[in-house]
């Protein structure tokens, strides 16, 4: 089976897995004859989400230079990760990354984390290759033939460990129940222009929504951790002017089990299995826009513990890669 996860990452619109919601009014507009839509923006990834993005890029050549979507270097497969994924970081060498400020260095590698190499050409001390740590042991990277997952305890990966280096915040890691929203946009034009002005400084993402009710438009961001939501409504206030509260989304709690890249006669194989070995019902969904490929969708489980636990249990019984979705 070709391998692959399908789910909710980093650039999709996290408004869907989010419980509570921070509004905001932009008291410089009319308020007459107004109609409401949202606009759904990206948030940087957590960690789990960024290995899962790249682990969709196995097997994808490795090409000096590339920076993707379907070839790479080392260094442009951590620069297409990350960047597709809410962090503006630069395109740059191996050695950039390892002299960048921003990347703090770290003695013990978290998921997520990046994992640096010296030597593997030129000068025995050159920073020269790098990767992200999946779990203590794997890390996934573009090497000589391609994106693949390798065990930096190695022979010749030990030889060559140079460190590591964390991007994604603490926050980041933990599971996301926040989203900013900002309104007080009269008509679709001045919420599109805000809508790419987002983009352009920050990399968000969105889609606008319109609920019919009046001619005012609002914005909205999500996956925020409560400090980074207070953070970014202070931040929104003062470059922006726009004001906003905090609110409940009541969420339901409950998650869903993705797993994909099958034909159609394997995923309704697959299905088979699934109800016979674990007693869960499943249903097969089309893999987005990609032709003749399709993923399992197992939904029901309650609570993140409950979903984890059986993320794990279907991990061990099948070896696919799988994610989990709110």
């Amino acid at each position: 089976m070709n391998k692959k996860i399908w789910g909710i990452l980093g650039a999709t619109v996290l408004t869907l897995s989010v419980t509570t919601q921070l509004s905001f009014a932009n008291e410089q507009e009319s308020t007459s004859n107004m109609q409401v839509a949202a606009y759904s923006v990206r948030s940087q990834a957590n960690a789990n989400q960024i290995i899962n993005f790249a682990k969709q890029q196995l097997g994808k050549p490795y090409v000096w230079g590339a920076t993707g979507p379907n070839s790479f270097d080392c260094s442009g497969f951590i620069y297409y990760v990350f960047s597709q994924n809410g962090y503006g970081i630069s395109r740059t060498s191996v050695a950039g990354y390892w002299g960048d400020s921003s990347i703090q260095k770290v003695s013990t590698a978290k998921a997520g984390d990046l994992i640096f190499f010296k030597g593997t050409y030129g000068g025995t001390n050159n920073p020269s290759h790098i990767g992200i740590m999946i779990n203590d042991s794997e890390f996934i990277h573009a090497g000589d033939n391609g994106v693949a997952i390798s065990n930096k305890n190695s022979s010749y990966w030990s030889s060559h460990f140079l460190g590591y280096g964390s991007i994604i915040p603490a926050e980041s890691t933990k599971t996301p129940i926040y989203r900013v929203e900002t309104g007080g946009f009269v008509g679709i034009e001045k919420v599109k222009s805000e809508a790419a002005l987002l983009k352009s400084q920050f990399g968000w993402n969105g889609v606008i929504k319109d609920n019919k009710s009046d001619n005012k438009y609002r914005i909205e961001t999500g996956g925020f951790s409560y400090d980074r939501a207070k953070y970014e409504l202070t931040f929104l206030k003062g470059h922006f002017g726009w004001d906003g509260v905090i609110k409940d989304n009541k969420s339901t709690n409950t998650y869903r089990i993705e797993t994909g890249g099958f034909s159609h006669d394997r995923a309704e194989y697959e299905l088979t299995f699934l109800k016979g070995h674990f007693g869960w019902d499943g249903v097969i969904e089309a893999n987005g826009d990609k032709p003749n490929e399709y993923k399992i969708v197992i939904n029901g489980f309650t609570g993140e513990d409950a979903v984890k636990d059986a993320q794990k249990r279907l991990e061990a019984a099948t070896g696919w890669w799988t994610t989990y979705v709110g």
